[in-house]
């Protein structure tokens, strides 16, 4: 209702204000700024995947402007660049035509209407299409187009005025043709209008809408080949075919393939909980037919590691329920899902778009030529069931064994346990406090740290007698994650470990590594030294190399370092690493994360 309003208003204002009866305006006038607005937008579709990846680099981290960065980067990517252009061609044309042109007041009234209301409605146009890219919920400024209808998003509605459908289809014609470029709107970024709107149905409704470049990577494609009612099944859920329908609520093909891709996320891709999630409108894959017509699909079906003791590695799961979304399980730092879209078997891969991100799997992508080709479901459930689905790609998904050269043994202690390592979500060292003197911290109804970053003198830091309902002495563990405390220094007392990293290069990378080859980066330390204790958790932002962590300082009595970590419950931690190398190995059964 509000976007709606706000479309009508600026037409009428704009119809409205070219057409008084002053100097400077009519039908001449109007003209002119309503050229310098067609230009002034075709500049900023031309610029806004530059200027929304260069917003996006300043989104790293979180809090304050990086999450500013993040969630508005594709809106204010296409708005800044409208409106710079605009002012700069308006006080061009300004300089350039001193002189307005003779018309008959009742010519200079209609011409002003006229051509300031298809102004007002290309700007209009571009305001909606950049309104639908900011993270303001699943519904931008009271208006979505979707509706999801058993995990399909499908487009039923429209704009009262529906000027944002009617922008994009100008500037997309026009990109091909009086504006062409090598990559013009049509086959790079189809159905703009609708993209965003996609993107910003999130997990739960609140889940991010874009993510970083580095952050998400595609690394192999596969093929399964079969008759459409196989396809439509699986041997995880048996033989009952799942219902399909394409974002405009009609069927896909009945002459197609799935087309698959193995992608995968960084921690920087993680929701502020700690996980990552992706829907399927946060999915789509943009291809190309026989005709040359695009199309965006959603993936119908996800491959992804299942919930702890489900006895499966990976699984696949199908898209097919409302809130559907493809969820990781577990804390590792990087996670791995293999989407599958049903693709007519006459049109071409252009495209992944993961949350506005735009990669390349078209012709002349190493994606195009000679993919993994499974002539059933079987086959393909087969694989899932081995885990070689996910080495489909160059490299796999496997980080590859850990160099154990500089590797050094640490052996359980008489009671099981290893020295420095604590799978417990409880502060250590008698830290509790009271949580009104922690404003940088989030909490759960239970007082448990959920995120953020407080720095407490000591003193305040061990307050006893605090109430249940103000003391706070534990994290907050994820649904599917246990944490795991690794003793750096205890009072000037430095741990094995602690001695191994005292001597780590600022930008080394700090993991622990359980028996199935997962690696997971620190989420946060607990600090204190020269009487401050500083409490960090972060499990969507983890600490990416020791230059982020406290230094060691193995000449500081009153230092102690705590390094954080949320390790899959039902995990085993073997292993100590740095970048690549193995520093500290966990002789005899390891460490079981329960």
């Amino acid at each position: 209702m509000i976007l709606n309003a706000l479309v009508i208003l600026i037409i009428v204002v704009c119809a409205v204000l070219w057409s008084v009866k002053a100097k400077g305006y009519g039908l001449f006038s109007a003209f002119l700024n309503m050229i310098c607005v067609v230009i002034a937008g075709g500049i900023a579709f031309g610029l806004w995947e530059t200027v929304a990846y260069m917003l996006l680099g300043f989104a790293g981290g979180t809090g304050g402007f990086a999450d500013l960065a993040l969630n508005s980067a594709w809106g204010m990517g296409l708005l800044l660049p409208f409106a710079v252009s605009l002012l700069i061609l308006r006080l061009l044309v300004d300089n350039l035509v001193k002189a307005n042109l003779g018309f008959s007041e009742n010519a200079n009234q209609i011409g002003g209407i006229f051509f300031g209301a298809l102004a007002g409605a290309v700007f209009a146009g571009i305001f909606a299409v950049s309104a639908s890219h900011l993270r303001v919920g699943p519904a931008a400024l009271a208006y979505s187009p979707l509706s999801e209808e058993g995990g399909a998003y499908v487009v039923r509605g429209k704009l009262w005025v529906p000027v944002d459908a009617l922008t994009v289809a100008m500037y997309e014609h026009m990109s091909g043709g009086t504006l062409a470029t090598s990559t013009p709107l049509a086959a790079y970024r189809p159905a703009a209008h609708i993209n965003g709107h996609m993107a910003r149905q999130g997990y739960r409704g609140t889940g991010t809408a874009s993510i970083r470049p580095d952050d998400v990577s595609v690394l192999g494609r596969y093929v399964v080949d079969a008759p459409y009612q196989a396809l439509v099944t699986d041997t995880f859920k048996g033989a009952t075919p799942q219902s399909v329908m394409t974002d405009t609520g009609d069927a896909p093909s009945a002459n197609s393939v799935i087309e698959g891709y193995v992608v995968q996320f960084d921690s920087g891709a993680k929701e502020k909980e700690g996980f990552v999630a992706v829907t399927p409108a946060q999915a789509r894959l943009i291809v190309r037919s026989g005709t040359g017509a695009t199309q965006g699909i959603s993936p119908f079906a996800v491959i992804g590691a299942p919930e702890p003791g489900s006895g499966l590695a990976l699984s696949r799961f199908r898209m097919d329920a409302l809130g559907a979304a493809a969820v990781s399980a577990g804390g590792g730092a990087t996670t791995t899902f293999g989407f599958e879209f049903l693709v007519p078997k006459d049109a071409t891969p252009q495209f992944l778009f993961i949350k506005n991100h735009r990669i390349d799997v078209g012709e002349g992508s190493e994606f195009a030529a000679d993919p993994v080709t499974y002539r059933s479901p079987a086959a393909r459930d087969g694989a899932v069931r081995a885990q070689s689905i996910f080495r489909v790609g160059e490299g796999g998904v496997a980080t590859g064994p850990l160099d154990t050269s500089r590797s050094q043994p640490l052996q359980p202690t008489s009671d099981g346990d290893y020295e420095g390592f604590e799978n417990s979500a409880g502060l250590q060292d008698r830290v509790v406090f009271n949580k009104g003197n922690a404003g940088g911290l989030q909490f759960d109804e239970n007082n448990r740290i959920v995120s953020g970053r407080a720095v407490l003198p000591s003193a305040s830091a061990r307050e006893r007698g605090l109430g249940q309902s103000l003391a706070v002495n534990s994290f907050a563990q994820g649904n599917a994650t246990s944490i795991v405390q690794l003793t750096l220094n205890l009072r000037g007392s430095m741990t094995t470990v602690g001695r191994m990293l005292s001597t780590a290069s600022p930008g080394a990378a700090l993991y622990l590594d359980d028996t199935n080859g997962t690696r997971y980066e620190p989420i946060g330390y607990v600090n204190e030294q020269d009487n401050l204790v500083t409490i960090q958790f972060n499990p969507g932002d983890p600490i990416r190399s020791m230059g982020d962590a406290p230094t060691i300082d193995q000449n500081r009595p009153d230092q102690t370092i705590i390094m954080l970590f949320a390790p899959t419950s039902g995990s085993t931690i073997m292993s100590v690493a740095l970048d690549n190398f193995e520093m500290l190995g966990l002789e005899g059964p390891g460490l079981s994360v329960r």
